[in-house]
């Protein structure tokens, strides 16, 4: 009876470590094209897509299936862009993460802890940054030029047939002053910027002046800065809400505070507001034209993939629901 017992604990002992092998070591599960995707690859993938999906709040109802699925079409669009000649350097990739950590002042290591806080390490990353360049680079060089664009006839049908879409509430006659700051600006460049535009809200409130675009030039020539002068009208459905609120309070005929808006700062001053049903169709062209020519990009791309997909030679060497995942 002991022996028994003993040879039962053995076997367990067996199964035990076989299934800790067989969810540790590396295999092949498939391949695409002759480009293997391994064991390990897809856990390291399967980790990056199931935070980012609880990140950003997403449902995940096969996160196996749909980890697959998206590492599958990232190597067919690869290898469709590798016969494009289309590639990314490491320099640009270098170049990209040196833009970022400038750009959000990081240093590595506080970058890396950001991206734990999204279930990615480093190379993860820099990986990924790969990806979205070469990405970028494929749908404008193979898939743009074969986008239909939008003729005027496409626009005006688009507005008529969705108009409840272009429900208005206010049309905002604003004059306005802005000064462009660069993207790339410290703090100190900034608000030397802003010290200048305060310097014009003031000249215009003390000489009890209004903004016109003759005094607009004369003070950006006097003071080496370059201020522009605007006149235009805007919708609070088609501007941030920031701004929407900033108009809101704005009594007609009441010239603004310094408004930082878009990076930049601006002076406004609220000639007239009117409450209107819709969005003139002028004023949402540019939006619909987008609007439509990106449909038809992420159409064409998704039927250039599921072509990609229906040509591709995929070999399986496991079952799908083996794999084994944390």
């Amino acid at each position: 009876m002991r022996k028994i017992s003993q040879k039962f604990i053995f076997i367990i002992f067996l199964i035990t470590i076989c299934i800790f092998f067989s969810a540790t070591t590396d295999y092949i599960i498939l391949t695409v094209n002759d480009q293997p995707i391994t064991y390990l690859n897809f856990i390291n993938t399967y980790k990056m897509y199931v935070a980012q999906a609880k990140a950003q709040k997403q449902v995940l109802t096969n996160p196996v299936k749909e980890t697959l699925d998206y590492m599958i079409d990232d190597i067919l669009i690869s290898q469709d862009a590798s016969s494009h000649g289309i590639k990314v350097t490491d320099d640009e990739i270098n170049m990209q993460i040196e833009y970022i950590m400038k750009t959000y002042n990081l240093t590595i290591d506080q970058l890396s802890e950001e991206l734990k806080k999204q279930g990615m390490d480093l190379n993860q990353f820099i990986e990924n940054q790969r990806k979205q360049l070469l990405m970028y680079r494929y749908i404008q060089q193979v898939i743009e030029p074969k986008v239909k664009k939008p003729t005027k006839n496409d626009i005006e049908n688009f507005y008529k047939e969705n108009k409840e879409k272009f429900k208005g509430s206010y049309e905002y006659s604003v004059k306005s002053v802005k000064l462009i700051v660069p993207k790339n600006s410290g703090f100190k460049e900034r608000l030397a910027l802003k010290r200048k535009i305060d310097q014009y809200l003031k000249m215009i409130k003390e000489s009890n002046q209004t903004i016109t675009e003759e005094n607009v030039r004369k003070f950006s020539s006097e003071n080496q800065v370059t201020l522009i002068y605007e006149q235009k009208n805007y919708y609070p459905e088609l501007i941030d809400e920031e701004l929407a609120d900033e108009l809101e309070n704005l009594k007609v005929g009441k010239i603004s505070d310094v408004i930082e808006y878009n990076n930049d700062f601006y002076i406004f001053i609220l000639e007239s507001k009117r409450e209107i049903d819709y969005i003139p169709f002028i004023e949402v062209v540019q939006k619909i034209y987008n609007y439509i020519y990106e449909q038809r990009k992420m159409e064409l791309f998704q039927t250039t993939v599921d072509r990609l997909r229906k040509e591709a030679i995929i070999v399986w060497y496991v079952d799908i629901n083996s794999i084994v995942v944390p």
